[in-house]
């Protein structure tokens, strides 16, 4: 004889605060990961400009550039 549970997990929902609270924690996380993905952007683009000025310079002081 053979016995098969079935075990069925009920749907949990969270409902009144903890939902907020849950919810305000996805729009954190939603909200950091964007400011993070801003700030390797400008990081980017400054060390692009700083390299640039940087050749620039170089050419301007090697007399390559007038």
């Amino acid at each position: 004889m053979t016995t098969t549970f079935v075990t069925s997990v009920p749907s949990i929902r969270p409902t009144g605060f903890e939902a907020l609270l849950i919810r305000i924690g996805h729009r954190l996380i939603s909200a950091g990961e964007r400011m993070a993905v801003n700030h390797a952007r400008h990081s980017e683009a400054v060390v692009a400009h700083d390299e640039r000025r940087r050749d620039l310079l170089a050419q301007h002081h090697s007399g390559l550039l007038p």
